[in-house]
Formats: C-alpha cells, sequence, structure tokens
C-alpha cells in the first residue's frame, strides 16, 4: 500500500503484443522440438525394422531375446505416448476453462 492514498499498488498488465511475442517464440520452441523428437522416431524406427529384419532371417541364438525386447519397449512407447496425449488433452481442458491458452 502506498503511504499517501492508502491504496494498493498493482503491477502493469503486460501489453498484448508482449504476450502473444512471448507464445510465439514458445510454439515455435515446442515445434522444433517436436520436428528434432519426429526425426530420432524415424531413424530408430528404421533400426528397429532393420534388427527385425535381420533377426528374422537369422539363425543367432540372440535374436529371439532381441525380438522379445524390441516388443517389449514398443509396448512401453506406446504406453507412454497415450499417457503423453492424456496429459496434453488435460492441459488444454484446464487453459479452457481458465483463460489461460
Amino acid at each position: 500500500m502506498t503511504p499517501a492514498d492508502g491504496t494498493a499498488k498493482t503491477s502493469p498488465r503486460p501489453r498484448p503484443a508482449s504476450i502473444l511475442a512471448h507464445h510465439l517464440r514458445e510454439n515455435n520452441q515446442l515445434q522444433a522440438e517436436v520436428e528434432n523428437l519426429k526425426g530420432e522416431l524415424e531413424r530408430k524406427s528404421g533400426t528397429i525394422d532393420r534388427l527385425k529384419a535381420s533377426c528374422t532371417n537369422s539363425s543367432c541364438t540372440r535374436c529371439p531375446i532381441l525380438l522379445h525386447r524390441v516388443k517389449e519397449l514398443e509396448e512401453l512407447v506406446n504406453e507412454m505416448n497415450k499417457m503423453a496425449g492424456q496429459q496434453m488433452s488435460q492441459g488444454r481442458d484446464t487453459a479452457k476453462r481458465t483463460g489461460d491458452h
């Protein structure tokens, strides 16, 4: 409170242009991260496909173990994707309710 008039001081509201610029920067960073993750996923998917192909046509005794482990990891990734999707949906729903975009 200021001593002269007894009212509380409020901080100035951010300008809409600065809020928009902040959200655009954040959005661009997220898009870049998504693109990087897509590239990484494509590279790893190619590696997994090559591993599956080589193990299927091989007499190696470790191949069944590797294929089983790949299947487990794929299931884990699918579960993680589901959870991430649910969290994103909850975040969007919360933002809609609170008006925070």
